[in-house]
């Protein structure tokens, strides 16, 4: 055939220039991408070039390349392990006194070079030849060489993944419940200019009480010198560390550490458990496996409120939530396991209060500044070696005592109250590893006691330890050290906070501003909201800004603000209006773009807003503003945005920001015709000072918590304030007029709906903090973390006493921690068993007991799926306590499982969607977030198949069922709960007849019932992941939906 020998004649004509353009396509893909990462990462090597240098590393790695089945991955296995185990550097001549000592010298170096190079070839070889990706491990001994290595930031930054491709075991160092906070001298990057002048300006302001004086100058330096370094701040069970939870671990002291992320931190006192003894000492000697990662990758939502830090700093973090063995006791020599050492501050802090001559009561002198008034007293000790700790810690109280009480008489009006210290955190709540030996504040006690017979002793009465009442509501505890940090360095910057940031309301007039408005709509806006639903379209907003300009609002208004840096780039805005007939303001939307959060810009751009809200009433009505509504996400039915900050931890900054829960169902009507309602949101509201609520329901002052005085109260139970209904419905009512523009809102389907789920006669303000769990029974709960933790033989206990199972009976552990098909992961499902301890005060005490003393009160065993969550067992010894334990413990539960984090496939879509769009926003130094986005969501769709042919409707979890027993059914109801189908047998306890409850996440108060296709598909998922046979057959899958 002619075309045969047409392709013969080009073939023998082009052979050589196919061949090489295949060469090169290959340098191309291949090796031009590994010699430009060995370039830019790999530390040099004496007098070579770094191009030479890396062509020769290449060439010497094209045989790994084949073992590791890609040349890029033999690359950077070889790149991590010299990053994790440096060469010695070449001697410098200046330091021999003869030409002979240094060519001895350089010698020996080219010897231990060439040394070291065989054992990196060795180790490379045999990592590089494993099959099993998890199994690629480098061994180093301790943490120091990952610490302040330059190098290994240079390598993550030019990594499209930020974190290593091998698996890091570290054999000695030692793991601790502390969080390090950044140091001012990490923080100004080892400048001293800017702590030095920060000093001088705490001594000179003319309106503190204490200006020039003794007090003052001890204070401001105490507490720089404290945070010069970074102090540690004990882990707590409250809320301000829901979430994911990092411990500390490193090696000699503490700020030679490192971040150790975990699936649970209660590892840590399964791993005390395994040294036996008493929890006498706050660090203990570890092995740990895990991968290093960069901190600020791993974005806001990868930890709990207290550190968020990590996601802002230059941070390395080992992850080891994907090890079942990460953190195990650390073998070695013998004089390693003697070695008991690392090294923190332990500190105990007071604050500088006076007594209010009106009320009797002791208050801080500077509320607002909070950082003014608070002294820590520190010393740096052993924490690691118990007889150790035990002479610092005397050492550390007897001192402190002796500082404070010479405050006390140069400083006659002065009071000092307890704060917080390094084991005991002062909010209320118990340290996640509670030691077992007397608190620093307790031997203080004895101490001052001491001192006070022999002098002094009324200045010393003034030293006060705290009482079983919160003190300030614990804004001077150690939880919230971080944020009175975070607003201290704030102040201390004050030509980046204060001169640089600055507000612009856009109007429709200026061709900058439309400008302007499409840039922060891009940038900010959008990524922050992906749902469409819930975001209002560029053109409506461009549309509102005409119509105001139009003169369109009349006495009400509408503003767009944007925050702008010091470049007059967008970094976040807010979208308000003002109502007239309420007099009321609603804040839309308020959005900081995520590597500006944690600096203090969300407080000032609402301060920006509600004083332009403020100024409108003032204009307008000639009159006080009323008060202030804001959407926020509901987080019980808002699943966690990649990215951006966890919705519970949005709720409690607006609860800081004294912002409360109008207690009704709040909709979002649709935004447009090709939009749907919004049922994730509710409506949150701030009475503002002088207005007509003030006296209703006072917000600025105090927790809020008024006494129920009226009729049929006792003048003692707190109840929440209460606005009149009429007032709320005008304030909805006109917010959808002018802001949805819907001409008749009160004939609205969606108003209606809200209208009918109001109480009669008036609404309830109800803090966040109450909604998102209520904390009267004071719950403290462990969770089990595998087959050996001593804590699941306690479950058993509880399980058997509830159960009625004699101590001879035969018992078969009823907690499985993994499903039928040994599988727990993230993406299919999550467990959990916990044990449940309430804290009480014992005759006589006047605090509660901690978390050790506290007797097991109950258990709670259950599972979360990307449909909805499964309790098997919630069970109390005694179900009459007071006061009632279960709604914490649902609250909990329910907070536990929407942080579980198991998305359908749709979901898996839409975060997927906005991790891409956030990547394209940054440019190059996006390409990762947009590879991983399109990576989630072609698995998200594969998901979304499988959920579509299963029956699920895509929207993910948004409730739990729950098995119960007849005598407790009535509990579960009272809590929310509604039955299920009918009474049926309890699988693996023969003749124990239950029934099926479920339950919406969140507060109960009504709401949209599942289809009947949805729950028969759920309750057969549950059984088959129970390995019950034939689960549709089930009583509770035939039963109808709740």
């Amino acid at each position: 055939m002619s075309w045969i020998g047409d392709v013969q004649h080009f073939w023998g004509e082009y052979t050589l220039a196919i061949a090489l353009f295949g060469f090169g396509l290959v340098l191309y893909t291949q090796l031009f991408p590994s010699w430009r990462l060995l370039m830019r990462t790999l530390p040099r090597h004496d007098r070579l070039n770094m191009p030479w240098q890396a062509l020769v590393t290449l060439a010497g790695l094209l045989a790994r390349g084949l073992e590791a089945h890609s040349l890029h991955t033999a690359v950077r296995l070889r790149i991590e392990l010299e990053l994790l185990n440096r060469p010695e550097k070449k001697p410098l001549k200046l330091r021999y006194d003869t030409d002979k000592e240094y060519k001895e010298a350089v010698a020996d170096w080219n010897a231990a070079m060439n040394k070291w190079s065989d054992d990196v070839g060795r180790r490379l070889a045999a990592i590089a030849a494993k099959k099993d990706e998890n199994e690629r491990t480098i061994v180093v001994e301790n943490c120091s060489a990952l610490l302040g290595n330059d190098d290994i930031e240079r390598y993550l930054d030019a990594c499209d993944a930020k974190s290593f491709l091998s698996k890091v075991t570290i054999n000695s160092g030692f793991v601790a419940p502390l969080h390090l906070l950044t140091g001012l001298l990490a923080y100004y990057d080892e400048e001293w200019e800017p702590v030095v002048d920060a000093y001088g300006r705490s001594l000179i302001r003319l309106e503190d009480p204490f200006v020039y004086s003794k007090a003052r100058k001890m204070q401001s330096f105490i507490f720089d010198c404290w945070l010069l370094w970074g102090p540690s701040i004990p882990i707590c069970t409250c809320e301000e560390w829901h979430g994911e939870v990092a411990l500390q671990y490193g090696y000699g002291d503490e700020n030679n550490s490192l971040t150790l992320r975990c699936s649970s931190p209660q590892m840590l006192r399964t791993l005390g458990e395994k040294y036996g003894g008493p929890h006498d000492r706050l660090a203990l000697r570890a092995r740990v496996s895990g991968v290093l990662k960069w901190g600020p990758d791993l974005g806001t939502a990868g930890f709990c409120h207290a550190q968020v830090a990590i996601s802002t700093d230059k941070r390395l973090v080992l992850d080891t939530t994907s090890e079942s063995d990460g953190i195990r006791p650390a073998g070695g020599t013998s004089e390693q396991v003697h070695a008991q050492y690392y090294s923190a501050y332990l500190w105990i802090a007071f604050v500088m209060c006076k007594l209010d001559a009106e009320t009797g009561r002791v208050e801080p002198h500077n509320p607002k500044h909070k950082w003014r008034d608070l002294i820590p007293f520190f010393i740096h000790a052993n924490i690691a070696d118990p007889e150790a700790y035990e002479f610092h810690v005397n050492q550390l109280a007897r001192g402190a005592v002796e500082a404070a009480r010479q405050l006390l008489v140069a400083e006659p009006d002065l009071i000092l109250r307890f704060g917080c210290a390094i084991d005991e955190t002062g909010c209320g709540s118990d340290t996640l590893y509670v030691l077992e030996t007397p608190k620093i504040s307790d031997r203080m006690r004895v101490f001052a006691r001491e001192a006070a017979r022999q002098e002094d002793g009324e200045a010393l009465q003034r030293l006060h330890f705290g009482s079983a009442e919160l003190f300030e509501l614990g804004e001077y505890s150690a939880c919230a050290l971080p944020e009175m940090v975070n607003d201290y360095l704030e102040d201390i910057q004050e030509k980046v906070e204060e001169k640089e940031l600055t507000f612009r309301e856009l109007r429709i007039t200026r061709k900058s501003d439309l400008d302007l408005l499409r840039t922060f709509y891009d940038e900010c806006f959008e990524p922050e909201f992906p749902d469409e639903d819930e975001r209002e379209s560029y053109e409506q907003i461009e549309a509102y800004l005409r119509l105001k300009e139009f003169g369109w609002y009349d006495k009400n208004n509408y503003h767009v603000i944007v925050m702008l840096d010091e470049n007059d780039n967008p970094i976040g805005g807010s979208i308000s209006d003002y109502l007239n007939q309420p007099n009321a303001g609603v804040i839309e939307y308020l959005v900081i773009k995520p590597e500006y959060r944690q600096k203090g810009c969300g407080r000032r751009l609402l301060e920006q807003t509600e004083r332009t809200l403020h100024d409108d009433a003032d204009r307008s009505e000639k009159r006080p503003l009323d008060w202030i509504a804001a959407e926020v996400d509901d987080p019980f039915v808002t699943k966690r945005p990649l990215h951006a900050i966890d919705p519970f931890v949005v709720a409690r900054i607006w609860q800081k920001w004294n912002y409360r829960v109008l207690d009704f169902r709040y909709v979002q009507p649709a935004l447009a015709k090709d939009k749907k309602a919004v049922h994730t949101l509710f409506l949150t509201a701030k009475t503002c000072p002088e207005g007509k609520f003030e006296k209703i329901c006072p917000m600025a002052d105090g927790d809020g918590a008024l006494t129920d005085g009226g009729p049929g109260g006792n003048g003692e139970t707190p109840r929440a304030p209460d606005v009149p209904k009429r007032d709320v419905e005008i304030l909805v009512q006109e917010y959808l007029r002018w802001a949805m523009r819907i001409d008749n809102p009160v004939g609205h389907k969606d108003f209606q709906a809200m209208s009918n789920s109001m109480h009669a006669g008036a609404v309830r303000l109800i803090r966040l903090d109450e909604y998102l769990g209520p904390k009267e029974a004071d719950l403290r709960i462990n969770e089990v973390v595998g087959d050996k933790d001593p804590e699941l033989g306690h479950a058993l206990e509880v399980y058997k006493a509830v159960f009625g199972i004699g101590a001879g009976g035969k018992l078969v552990n009823p907690f499985a921690l993994t499903s039928s098909n040994g599988s727990a992961d993230r993406a299919d499902c999550r467990c959990h068993l916990w044990t449940i301890r309430i804290a009480e005060k014992a005759e006589g005490e006047e605090t509660p007991r901690s978390a050790a003393d506290a007797k097991r009160e109950g258990i709670a065993h259950f599972w979360t799926t990307p449909t909805a969550g499964l309790a098997r067992y919630v069970e109390f010894l005694d179900w009459s306590r007071k006061p009632n334990p279960l709604p914490e413990l649902i609250a909990r539960i329910e907070e536990r499982m929407v942080r579980d984090d198991v998305r359908s496939g749709e979901q898996m879509m839409l975060a997927g969607k906005k991790l891409e769009r956030y990547g394209r926003q940054q440019s190059s130094t996006g390409k990762p977030m947009i590879r991983a986005g399109q990576k989630m969501i072609a698995e998200g769709r594969k998901k979304r198949d499988r959920d579509q042919a299963e029956g699920r409707d895509g929207a993910g979890a948004r409730g739990w069922y729950l098995e119960c027993d007849a005598a407790n059914r009535e509990h579960f109801q009272n809590a929310g709960f509604r039955q299920v189908g009918d009474e049926c047998l309890r699988p693996g306890l023969p003749g124990r007849r239950v029934y099926l409850m479920y339950k919406q996440f969140g507060p109960s108060r009504g709401g949209r019932d599942i289809s009947d296709d949805v729950h028969r598909q759920t309750v057969a998922e549950i059984y088959k992941l129970l390995a019950i046979p034939q689960p549709e057959a089930a009583p509770a899958a035939k039963g109808g939906r709740p």
